[in-house]
């Protein structure tokens, strides 16, 4: 759709096809408005108010019901989800006065956009492969005829970011930013390059973010009605790579919510970040509350949108040392989302079970390795996990793959490591960043790697929750009883208890048994 069309009038002043289109409408001349929006679909659909838009659609439609290919996708784009009459089964089957190779293209479009909004993005990725599959080569001359293979390319981006393929999106991206930019369709680029920047400020490289907005910036604005839901775009940008929580609440506050959009899940974590910053974790809890109960589109533990919810969840029960409720959040987060597996390593960290929290933290790494934000945090883990079971060579080695990365280190991304582990960076891995004064961070409010217990600890913890007495958990691991209560010295020392209730409380509070 858009690949074979001729560059004749496309160019044309927006405002006078804008002025033809309604003028047409209100004369009742069907003929003429359907050519207009055959012609010039995008421009009408950004320009004229999409609710006017949509009315003009049904009653041509009403008048003429054979579809075009534009003027169908264009109804299902702006029709509410209530009140939406898509007519796929006939586009699927491949009837229409269009060759199969066109209308299997439509077809792909159209699904992916109905089950993307309808809050089934993983769904719709499967259809934005096709897609894909089915894109016209770019070609910098013909891809300025109306502006659809860029269109395209931002609808799979912004599906697969949605999926939480955040990798894929940046790949859809790209290709939108290096498509041909049609006359008064620049927003375009200008969306393809705000959301990657949103992705890069949330999970990948904030100097990559901020160098994306600057771009988005200089791009010539327009006069359409998606430059309200940028603006939104750019401001959680603003907000994921603020580092003074109080800003990022202030730049919250004044958004205007009305034109988040798509872009919700980001706001969300936007919201969830500077709050726990702040260290405001009850109010995280009561706000994530209130969140849940909005009828967003999303499904319970499908993508990205179906899982930032449960994800903010359980990285607050993390934090505040709650390890099991944090489990129980995080089962419930969709386990292919790069976040969820980093996070799942965390927690496998947290509660001493450091061997899965390895495994985990290398076998995520072709996921996260894009993600510059995610690669940091997946290596803080790994040499956590290392450092808990002894292993110093193994930590340091762990340290050194941030030498891979595109930079050095800075200042903030260094306090993404424990105090013993930034001790060990700056010792032996070259150019990190010496820090002589560092704020508490994320990781450092976590359970201290030090206090983590060994696999002896756990089971002899795990036992005594079973209710063995000290001669059974003596013969069951076979160890003398001295042994034992050295072993038990240690436990509680590093669960602060004094008493084995206390230690079994304290050790069931986060998760241990």
């Amino acid at each position: 759709m858009g690949s074979e069309c001729t560059c004749g009038g496309v160019s044309a002043n927006v405002t006078k096809i804008v002025r033809s289109f309604l003028a047409a409408a209100d004369d009742g001349d069907h003929r003429t408005v359907r050519t207009l929006v055959d012609e010039h679909g995008l421009v009408l659909c950004f320009y004229v108010p999409p609710a006017r838009l949509l009315r003009i659609l049904n009653a041509t439609v009403a008048a003429d019901p054979m579809l075009s290919d534009i003027a169908q996708v264009l109804q299902l784009f702006l029709s509410p989800l209530k009140t939406r009459r898509l007519r796929i089964g006939a586009v699927a089957d491949g009837v229409g006065h269009r060759g199969s190779a066109a209308l299997s293209s439509k077809a792909h479009l159209l699904y992916m956009l109905d089950l993307r909004l309808k809050g089934h993005p993983k769904a719709a990725a499967r259809h934005s492969q096709g897609l894909r599959e089915g894109t016209a080569t770019i070609h910098p001359l013909r891809d300025a005829c109306d502006g659809w293979p860029q269109f395209v390319a931002v609808q799979r981006g912004i599906t697969e970011m949605l999926a939480g393929d955040f990798t894929a999106a940046l790949t859809s991206f790209q290709e939108a930013q290096l498509r041909a930019t049609t006359p008064g369709l620049e927003f375009l680029h200008r969306e393809a390059l705000a959301r990657a920047a949103l992705i890069h400020a949330t999970f990948g490289d904030a100097v990559v973010a901020a160098n994306l907005v600057a771009r988005a910036a200089s791009t010539p604005r327009t006069a359409s009605w998606l430059e309200a839901s940028l603006d939104v775009t750019v401001a959680l940008v603003e907000v994921m790579v603020e580092q003074d929580p109080v800003v990022g609440i202030r730049i919250l506050s004044e958004l205007d919510q009305s034109h988040i959009g798509e872009m919700w899940p980001f706001f969300i974590h936007a919201e969830y970040r500077v709050l726990e910053v702040a260290g405001a974790y009850s109010r995280v809890s009561r706000r994530l509350e209130h969140l849940a109960k909005l009828p967003f589109a999303r499904t319970d533990g499908e993508g990205y949108s179906g899982s930032v919810l449960a994800l903010a969840e359980a990285s607050n029960h993390i934090a505040t040392g709650a390890l099991r409720q944090a489990k129980t959040h995080l089962a419930r987060a969709d386990q292919s989302v790069v976040l969820t597996r980093v996070m799942s390593a965390l927690l496998e960290a947290q509660t001493g079970t450091s061997q899965k929290a390895i495994a985990l933290a290398r076998e995520i790494r072709q996921h996260t390795v894009h993600l510059r934000r995610m690669e940091i945090w997946r290596v803080s883990i790994l040499a956590g996990a290392y450092l808990a079971q002894g292993d110093g060579a193994s930590a340091v080695n762990a340290l050194q793959e941030v030498g891979q990365l595109d930079r050095p280190l800075d200042a903030h991304e260094a306090t993404y490591f424990s105090a013993e582990l930034r001790a060990l960076g700056e010792q032996h891995v070259p150019k990190w960043p010496e820090l002589a004064k560092v704020s508490v961070t994320y990781m450092d409010r976590l359970p201290n790697q030090g206090e983590l217990l060994t696999g002896r600890e756990l089971e002899v913890l795990r036992l005594l929750a079973r209710g063995l007495s000290r001669q059974e958990i003596s013969d069951t691991l076979f160890v003398t009883l001295n042994t034992l209560k050295s072993q038990l010295r240690s436990v509680y020392k590093k669960l602060g208890a004094s008493s084995k209730e206390e230690a079994l409380r304290k050790a069931s509070s986060r998760g241990l048994v």
